[in-house]
């Protein structure tokens, strides 16, 4: 049963017992005021189903709007897809944007920059958004999926110098002034 047909049949209930209140040969006094107050009860409740109504015409609008643009809902969610900024075989380059927004100022490039940096924050990627630690350059996930870290020389000269143990005990180096 809906909140609406709920609402109906309170109504209906309330309207029953103020007419049963009213409906002897001699009404008393206090049989008014009960009467009085299942008529306050009831405008209440008409004022609530015509709120109730007015929502369900438009959550009705709505759900025929959607079916008719072809939108999927699941229960009240709205199940869209919207493409990030930078796609591995996008329309946008993120490197052409840095760079046109860098050296040309472009603010189309700046502008899809912002909202990369907003899709960023969105995945909640472990970057700080310290100076020289990443900041605003945070490039697109594939990007770093396809990075191929520099091959370098781990420890050439500390493993070619001789190793000796150090001595026991307290040695403290002085240097002459």
């Amino acid at each position: 049963m809906s909140m609406l047909d709920n609402l109906r049949e309170a109504r209906a209930t309330a309207a029953a017992a103020a007419e049963s209140l009213l409906s002897g040969e001699e009404v008393s006094v206090e049989a008014l005021d009960a009467a009085e107050a299942r008529s306050v009860e009831i405008a209440d409740l008409d004022g609530k189903i015509s709120k109730a109504e007015a929502l369900e015409a438009r959550t009705a609008e709505l759900a025929a709007s959607r079916a008719a643009a072809g939108v999927k809902t699941f229960g009240s969610a709205v199940v869209t897809r919207e493409e990030r900024t930078y796609e591995k075989d996008g329309n946008n380059s993120f490197v052409r944007d840095m760079i046109g927004a860098t050296l040309r100022n472009d603010q189309n490039s700046w502008a899809r920059l912002q909202r990369h940096q907003q899709e960023a924050i969105v995945e909640s990627r472990d970057i700080s958004r310290t100076d020289g630690a990443g900041g605003d350059f945070v490039p697109p996930i594939w990007l770093m999926n396809e990075y191929a870290e520099f091959a370098r020389a781990a420890r050439v000269t500390a493993d070619l110098v001789t190793k000796m143990a150090l001595p026991a005990g307290k040695h403290h180096c002085r240097i002459a002034a």
